[in-house]
């Protein structure tokens, strides 16, 4: 597998497939299973996901300088 697919793969699972996979079962189990109040789940489920993509994108951010100095060289 080439670079340019591991990155494609890699962003498609960081950024659309695990956030969806927590907020569909934060739902499911939340707010069905524990019969808690939707508003409550939905403000608790996008804020967890918010500071997800704030560390992921800061993660991301230092592998792409990592893997950028390292084609310079």
């Amino acid at each position: 597998m080439d670079s340019s697919k591991k990155i494609k793969l890699y962003f498609t699972g960081y950024y659309v497939v695990f956030p969806i996979i927590f907020i569909v079962s934060s739902f499911l189990w939340r707010a069905i299973i524990l019969n808690k109040e939707v508003s409550m789940v939905a403000t608790d489920a996008l804020s967890i996901i918010g500071i997800y993509y704030l560390v992921i994108s800061i993660i991301s951010t230092f592998v792409y300088i990592k893997n950028i100095k390292s084609l310079i060289s």
